[in-house]
């Protein structure tokens, strides 16, 4: 009987809504981990790019403002994604959105591209997308994942 009252205990258990958060040691409910962003430095062939990982807060904030931005001021022009070379070939930004599923844009000099599943193969030129790659460079840079020189790198091949 004793058995049975623990295997009925811990089905309700595992019955429970998955949405309730785990109680921490003190006994009150922990927070849900929040929505990150991954950012990658698309610059390496056969080795690992660099990347950072933002969580939910002003930096997080400031990225999605800048896209949404360049979505609503930007000139949409229909084209195939640049082929890959040797070198720079953008920022990949990816993101949970509000349903959960993963948002993924190609940040390159004034261009943002959405390679989110079902988006139309379209680019975004506008002046907000070449400011948010500089934004991100700074940051990659700030927080140790660029060095200067590969900052001055990606710059050079910019032009």
């Amino acid at each position: 009987a004793v058995l049975s009252a623990a295997l009925f205990a811990a089905s309700l258990a595992l019955s429970a809504p998955a949405a309730a958060a785990p109680p921490s040691a003190n006994g009150k409910q922990t927070a849900r981990p929040q929505p990150q962003m991954k950012i990658t430095y698309l610059l390496f062939s056969g080795r690992p790019n660099p990347t950072l990982t933002l969580p939910r807060g002003q930096d997080f904030d400031m990225v999605t403002r800048k896209i949404d931005e360049a979505a609503r001021t930007g000139t949409r022009v229909a084209e195939q994604a640049d082929p890959p070379v040797l070198g720079y070939n953008g920022i990949l930004i990816e993101y949970p959105d509000a349903t959960g599923a993963v948002v993924r844009y190609v940040l390159k000099t004034n261009g943002l591209r959405s390679e989110s599943a079902g988006a139309a193969q379209a680019t975004t030129r506008s002046v907000s997308a070449m400011q948010l790659e500089e934004s991100l460079l700074a940051l990659g840079r700030d927080r140790g994942v660029l060095d200067a020189g590969m900052v001055d790198a990606i710059r050079s091949a910019k032009r």
